[in-house]
């Protein structure tokens, strides 16, 4: 995958991959951003703790479709399940 570039998200707690619901979903939306955004997207993989994409383009703009994936998706996790579904970077205490 010549002039792609991968990242990936881990869960903070459990496997939430492991359900099809939330993989689906997590999937479905970083295809939909990429296609927002004209950015090719590829789910490399979605299973136990972690999503891995690959993005067309350089690490930037991975980096910049997984920081909005995290984003909608814990947003949504939160709403739903009352608890975020991804660990907190480095410089954010306990993602909160």
């Amino acid at each position: 995958m010549d002039g792609w570039s991968t990242a990936t998200l881990r869960a903070r707690i459990g496997r939430p991959m492991d359900d099809p619901a939330i993989r689906d979903l997590v999937a479905a939306t970083a295809e939909a951003i990429g296609e927002r955004h004209g950015v090719g997207v590829r789910v490399i993989s979605a299973e136990g703790d972690a999503i891995e994409v690959a993005v067309a383009g350089g690490d930037v703009a991975a980096l910049g479709l997984v920081a909005e994936l995290r984003r909608l998706t814990d947003r949504w996790h939160r709403g739903r399940f009352g608890s975020p579904l991804w660990a907190a970077p480095p410089d954010e205490p306990d993602g909160v």
